[in-house]
């Protein structure tokens, strides 16, 4: 929504209409149109209505690759609907606007275009900080006010003054109420906005509190700790305690080790010829916990040791 004018399709002369500039990302894709894009549309029949619809259309197929903004047409009615747009695993087209081609007419205005950039079928990308502006909705809506008043106003041409007073009381209420609608929308939405706003500013502030103003020395400190941490972990340098258990017979049944990083507890079973070393790990932080599987078999010429591990999710 903040590229250019998130090609909305505005009415220009005659069977014209402009898409103006934006970028999207559709089907894993970018389309960028960066210069205003004048679309004309066909000759309107001089007996039924369409609805045409300008697309957005990305064909992924082999003999094409291709992105393209386009008109697709309706079919004449004497009540129109709006055109089937593709929707196939190597083709899709996404709506930016539907126009409404009345019978006989010889030019489009911006009451006939129904932009549909961000709604459910062409939705606008959202982040923290960005807002949506519906100036070019307003101005479609004025216009089909306008164009409604000056219809209704003909018609009432042969009211009685008391009707023609009632009726423009009436008029000047509705305006009323939609200009309270739509503050209390613009209201709204500085208040998302501000409210985005703040969440991200108390994000960037406990960011920039880790980084400091030296951000190279900062992160190389971090560093620096991580390994000195590592090295410890793998020269067996951390503080620890070792529980050795043995059952009635003297023998070692299992070793529990506990240390700030993790408790590990090692069980030891025996057959015949089979030996068993299982080692559960509960680490104090993170989410899985962990076992590995040690078995001792006895063989002709010695000893084969299998070893196994598995992470699940802690209870």
């Amino acid at each position: 929504m903040s590229i250019g004018t998130s090609m909305m399709g505005v009415a220009n002369s005659g069977m014209s209409v402009n898409v103006g500039v934006g970028r999207a990302w559709f089907d894993h894709t970018w389309t960028h149109n960066d210069a205003v894009l004048a679309k004309t549309l066909s000759d309107s029949d001089l007996l039924l209505n369409r609805i045409d619809a300008i697309v957005l259309e990305v064909n992924a197929t082999e003999a094409v690759r291709f992105n393209d903004i386009k008109i697709v047409n309706g079919t004449p009615s004497s009540v129109p609907v709006n055109p089937t747009l593709a929707s196939e695993p190597a083709l899709h087209q996404y709506p930016l606007a539907y126009i409404y081609v009345g019978a006989g007419v010889t030019e489009i205005t911006q009451a006939n275009i129904t932009n549909m950039v961000g709604t459910a079928s062409c939705p606008f990308v959202t982040g923290v900080l960005e807002t949506i502006n519906i100036d070019s909705l307003i101005a479609q809506w004025e216009t089909q006010w306008s164009e409604w008043l000056t219809d209704t106003q003909n018609d009432t041409a042969t009211w009685t003054a008391d009707q023609r007073a009632s009726f423009l009381a009436w008029v000047d209420q509705q305006r009323t109420d939609f200009v309270a609608w739509v503050t209390v929308l613009q209201n709204d939405m500085t208040a998302f906005q501000n409210a985005s706003e703040t969440d991200f500013i108390t994000w960037f502030n406990n960011v920039k509190g880790q980084l400091s103003t030296d951000v190279a020395g900062n992160l190389q400190n971090q560093i620096n700790a991580i390994i000195e941490q590592e090295f410890y972990r793998y020269h067996g340098l951390m503080s620890k305690q070792t529980d050795v258990v043995k059952d009635e017979t003297g023998y070692v049944s299992s070793v529990v080790e506990t240390s700030s990083d993790a408790i590990s507890t090692t069980t030891f079973t025996k057959t015949d010829n089979v030996q068993t070393a299982t080692t559960e790990i509960v680490p104090s932080t993170g989410t899985l916990n962990y076992t590995k599987t040690s078995v001792v078999t006895t063989t002709e010429s010695g000893y084969a040791v299998a070893e196994s591990f598995i992470s699940t999710f802690k209870a």
